[in-house]
């Protein structure tokens, strides 16, 4: 063990913090109470780091911080015994730390780094001291004390969760590389799902947004390749950027309530819908009632019994042509009209509603006057 001692000149008194292992280290691993007749305080930032053939490691009493990155790709890592007194557990501490089945936080650990047991695909539980005073475990998942937050959700386990009532936020990347998760039912007192919360989820086919949610965070369902179809409750208020890229099992969006506003103004989303290219957008007219402002992504609303969009015509020196469809995969642009631009310089389009006509999609085309301008004279 390589360690060097901390404190300031001076000092009669000196700790010492652990700064690096050997990575090619095999075992069990009891790190000393003290070192040179000082205390150990402190394991530094990477200092067990690709230590893949650790199997153990016990920290002893009188540590109170544990580095970022400290046991980062311990990947042979199947225990750890933290002391009462460990305060501070650092950001990706324990992250790759796929031997991990379980993780036991004292009653001493009081502020957790983000991705500090991101990519633990082994964890399956937390199990929490009852006397922590800022967290609590419900069923192997991590919250904060009161249980209004979720924390972090053993990304080990898998199948279907429901979040409990009452929980009204979900932290950033809390659900990241849940490969074997499969559903997850949001209740109504969550009101923001933070960044990268299910991000890299491949096994989530069904999301259930509550009632109440009214954020959705950037990349939020990133990489959730099993999802082909997401409600978006009316309470929801904004999008993030990239919210349900990388997404291509995506074929149906449905809001039911007012345009939220997105990261991005008229993002190609989701641009691989059947029949519908890079650039398509496609929002869902079921429910929706309301009418979205000039410079924001347009929604269909219905108005008199007609399915109507009103939108940008020329948009980044783009025309569009509108079309309808009742299934997704068949569009035609028959039966719809296109009235003239009104006083903020959109046009509405409508259609019919019945049958043959349920979807609106916008689908840009290159308008070559505004490349090409013949000479005159």
């Amino acid at each position: 063990i390589l360690s060097s001692p901390t404190g300031n000149p001076g000092e009669a008194l000196e700790t010492v913090q652990i700064t690096s292992y050997p990575e090619d280290a095999t075992g069990e691993v009891v790190i000393p109470t003290r070192i040179a007749d000082k205390p150990v305080t402190s394991i530094g930032y990477d200092a067990f780091r690709s230590c893949r053939s650790l199997t153990s490691v016990t920290i002893p009493e009188g540590v109170t911080r544990i580095g970022g990155c400290a046991f980062l790709n311990c990947s042979g890592l199947t225990s750890v015994t933290i002391p009462i007194s460990v305060t501070n557990i650092g950001e990706s501490a324990f992250e790759d730390c796929t031997g991990l089945t379980s993780f036991a936080i004292p009653e001493g650990v009081t502020t957790i780094g983000e991705h500090a047991f991101g990519g633990c695909s082994g964890l399956t539980s937390f199990v929490v001291a009852p006397g922590n005073p800022a967290y609590a475990g419900a069923d192997g998942v991590l919250f904060n004390k009161e249980m209004t937050i979720l924390v972090n959700f053993p990304a080990g386990r898998g199948g279907d969760y429901t979040i409990p009532e009452g929980v009204t936020g979900i932290e950033a990347n809390v659900f990241s590389g849940c490969v074997g998760l499969t559903s997850v039912t949001i209740p109504p007192s969550v009101s923001h799902i933070g960044y990268g919360a299910f991000v890299g989820c491949p096994g989530l086919t069904n999301i259930s947004l509550g009632e109440g949610v009214t954020s959705i965070g950037s990349r939020a369902f990133y990489g959730c390749t099993g999802l082909t179809m997401v409600t978006i409750p009316s309470s929801v208020r904004t999008i993030g950027g990239e919210a349900f890229d990388d997404c291509p099992g995506l074929r149906r969006v449905e809001f039911l309530g007012e345009s939220p506003s997105f990261g991005g103004v008229w993002r190609p989303y989701p641009g691989n819908l059947p029949g519908g290219g890079y650039g398509t957008w496609i929002p869902f007219s079921g429910n929706s009632t309301t009418i979205s402002v000039a410079g924001s992504p347009p929604w269909p609303r219905i108005v008199d019994g007609f399915l109507t969009i009103r939108f940008d015509p020329s948009y980044r020196g783009f025309g569009y042509r509108v079309e309808t469809s009742n299934d997704l995969a068949h569009w035609t642009g028959e039966g719809v009209t296109v009235s003239g631009r009104d006083a903020d310089g959109l046009v509405t389009a409508s259609v019919a509603l019945g049958e043959k006509a349920r979807y609106l999609r916008l689908v840009p085309r290159i308008s070559f006057t505004n490349l090409y301008q013949p000479t005159t004279g």
